[in-house]
């Protein structure tokens, strides 16, 4: 049977046509005449290295290249994008931070600058450009970019991840809409666990996509990437008619507590260009161009302002729209508490994700796993 990634997934998923429109004659004359009004004026001979995640939807990064090249002809300024996957990130920006060498810009996941706050420089500037001018940040977006009372960070975008489910098995387990509450849904982890196909637990990034395309399960979490790529293939026509998505069910607490994830952009203070860094940020959100970024993204990437809630993505296809919501119901990194270091090595160690595995497949009782998670967490946050 055939592997699935999420790359090979959404490969193609929308056309190119898409980012064709981005590189044409009016995305350059947009571009030169906003380099000329903009506040911030690259410095003479500015040349930038960006170390971006690697991408899972080949249009989205498409029309990212297309946007970089637009910038380039509009400032002189060129830009060197390479990519590495999430958990390269954070190591790599650190080792800049530490030896003052290395790409100028880093784009990475939620609390990547509250690693070395003191390395990023201060972007407050362009976050109230930006704020002021496209109806405020979202309050995620502020928490992840700020440090203190100055932005260190512009958050880009955030992934949602929802529901993905085929309305032919919710109307066979009785249903007509798919829960909005843990307590119509199942109670709760273990039972829910109980439910599952075996070998759930062992399975990493791929494994739910592949089992929902070839239609082994009904039901799972997951970003956009399964109905993009079920839309644009003719043999998995059926699943994209008969799937939809749906917000994750509200606990007891009566609100939503779903994470998402948000990858913000830093600058470095080694960097000898921060002009120029500062003018590429503002531009990768300025609605010209990022509104057909974010179509090219298929839903897989969602706003950090709120006048994108237009964009007609969200819109075009009723299946796309909860996922415009993404970045306005998750919490963040770090809860109620910092979204900086500790959060990040919290969620890297899996304590939260573990300490509900370890009881749903039998390894500890409830106690046990918490008496663990607490241990864990007390190491961290000591």
């Amino acid at each position: 049977m055939t592997m699935f990634t999420r790359r090979t997934l959404v490969k193609g998923a929308t056309s190119l046509a898409a980012t064709g429109a981005l590189a044409g004659p009016a995305l350059l004359e947009w571009s030169k005449a906003w380099a000329q009004a903009a506040p911030w004026k690259p410095e003479k001979g500015a040349q930038l290295g960006l170390l971006r995640w690697k991408y899972f939807v080949q249009s989205e990064d498409d029309a990212f290249m297309a946007l970089i090249d637009g910038f380039t002809k509009a400032t002189g300024v060129k830009v060197n994008v390479t990519r590495e996957s999430f958990e390269d990130i954070p190591p790599k920006a650190s080792v800049a931070a530490n030896t003052n060498a290395g790409p100028d810009l880093f784009w990475g996941l939620f609390s990547l600058p509250h690693l070395f706050p003191q390395k990023c420089i201060d972007v407050s500037d362009v976050a109230d450009y930006l704020g002021k001018k496209y109806g405020g940040w979202v309050p995620t977006a502020v928490a992840y970019g700020k440090s203190g009372t100055k932005w260190i960070a512009i958050p880009i975008c955030f992934g949602g991840n929802m529901l993905n489910y085929r309305i032919s098995a919710l109307k066979k387990a009785g249903l007509s809409k798919f829960p909005a509450t843990t307590d119509e849904f199942l109670e709760y982890a273990k039972q829910l666990y109980d439910n599952m196909i075996p070998g759930v637990a062992a399975w990493n990034d791929a494994f739910n996509n592949k089992a929902f395309l070839a239609g082994e399960i009904f039901w799972t979490n997951n970003g956009i990437s399964i109905y993009a790529a079920a839309k644009v293939d003719p043999s998995k026509k059926q699943i994209a008619e008969d799937m939809d998505h749906a917000l994750w069910p509200v606990g007891p607490v009566g609100k939503p507590t779903e994470f998402h994830v948000c990858f913000p952009m830093l600058a470095m203070t080694y960097t000898k260009y921060p002009q120029a860094c500062k003018a590429l940020m503002a531009y990768l959100l300025e609605a010209d161009q990022y509104n057909k970024w974010l179509e090219a993204s298929v839903g897989y990437l969602t706003h950090p302002l709120n006048a994108y809630d237009a964009n007609p993505i969200w819109t075009s296809d009723p299946k796309n729209t909860i996922f415009g919501q993404a970045a306005k119901r998750t919490l963040t990194a770090g809860g109620l508490g910092s979204v900086g270091e500790k959060a990040a090595a919290a969620l890297a160690d899996f304590i939260v994700l573990d300490m509900f595995a370890n009881v749903c497949t039998g390894r500890e009782d409830a106690k046990g796993a918490i008496k663990i998670a607490e241990r864990q967490a007390l190491r961290l946050y000591r």
